[in-house]
């Protein structure tokens, strides 16, 4: 009953039963799907994973009281004789109290059983309702989270991409006006992904709608467009935003881990925005990333934990929408 209070109630994670078993679960997918070679039923993993968070509520809170009404051995018993029910007849009882459906072939046997089943129906009642609740709220973040991806790839298929059609020879004008929009809608994102974790495993088999490598695409974007000389870049306001919004939705995935601070993803090509005639300070290295380092850490490991590669987010590993082992 904690785990199901905590996952549903408090929009701060979900409880520690909850979140274990999907984790693992989720690895497990993961990889099973490095060794079939491929991720087509990944798309199915996290469907699977909520519907069997919600069964396996339903379970316990059953499990649980049974074992209150098997207590007592006359706290359920036979409507028409008054004998005492036997084990799955009380099993039973718990069940069809708990969904409130009301049979009557059996009944609570003294006071103390009728108080006891007045509040497993309740009990029950509750959980159906903020269940329900539950499910729609995990799926209209779904589709806010696809929503938000689809926009950021649909400006181009590589950061270096969105960088040189962004650029009208004056500036970045209309590219700063599209980012200005990304800000409110990653922040709130990042507290959809806390309040409802389990929409970190719905697997879009489709990069332009998976939130990973979007999230990747559009952090390369800002190393980029902070290497233009500060009166051709956009707000340096603006991109200080989104980098605490991605921040956010960062913080909110608890993707550190210890020991991994050597494993950073490539960066982004200056080259390909000096031949455009954009004109930038100079190339980036690692040395010039400084601060970005854990959070470009952290990009790569949800962008792996998502069942993707870098190569997805660079546009290298598109050609083919099969699974890519991780080197």
């Amino acid at each position: 009953m904690v785990d199901f209070v905590w996952t549903t109630l408090t929009a701060s994670g979900a409880g520690p039963i909850t979140r274990t078993i999907s984790r693992r679960l989720w690895q497990m997918a993961l990889r099973l799907a490095r060794r079939s070679n491929s991720s087509a039923f990944l798309t199915l993993v996290g469907p699977a994973i909520l519907l069997a968070t919600v069964c396996g509520w339903t379970l316990l809170l059953w499990l649980g009281w049974t074992l209150v009404f098997l207590a007592d051995p006359m706290s359920v018993v036979n409507s028409q004789t008054g004998q005492p029910a036997d084990f799955w007849a009380r099993v039973y009882f718990t069940g069809f109290t708990l969904s409130t459906l009301g049979v009557g072939d059996y009944r609570p046997g003294d006071g103390l059983s009728q108080i006891a089943t007045v509040g497993a129906a309740i009990n029950g009642l509750v959980q159906v309702t903020l269940s329900i609740t539950y499910l729609l709220s995990v799926l209209s973040s779904v589709v806010q989270q696809r929503s938000l991806a689809a926009q950021i790839t649909s400006l181009g298929e590589s950061a270096e991409g969105i960088a040189i059609c962004g650029w009208n020879d004056q500036g970045f004008d209309q590219l700063t006006q599209r980012l200005s929009t990304f800000a409110p809608e990653l922040v709130t994102y990042s507290q959809r992904q806390l309040a409802y974790p389990v929409i970190t495993y719905f697997f879009s088999s489709d990069w332009r709608t998976a939130n990973g490598p979007a999230i990747a695409m559009l952090d390369d974007l800002l190393l980029l467009l902070a290497r233009v000389v500060p009166e051709k870049r956009p707000p340096a306001l603006l991109l200080r935003t989104l980098r605490r919004a991605i921040h956010l939705i960062l913080d909110s995935l608890y993707l550190a881990k210890p020991g991994s601070e050597s494993r950073q993803p490539p960066l982004p090509d200056v080259g390909p925005l000096r031949q455009a005639g954009i004109p930038v300070i100079d190339d980036l290295d690692e040395g010039g990333v400084g601060e970005s380092r854990d959070r470009r850490r952290q990009i790569l490991e949800l962008v792996e934990a998502q069942g993707w590669t870098w190569s997805d987010v660079t546009g290298a590993g598109r050609e083919r929408r099969r699974w890519r082992r991780i080197e």
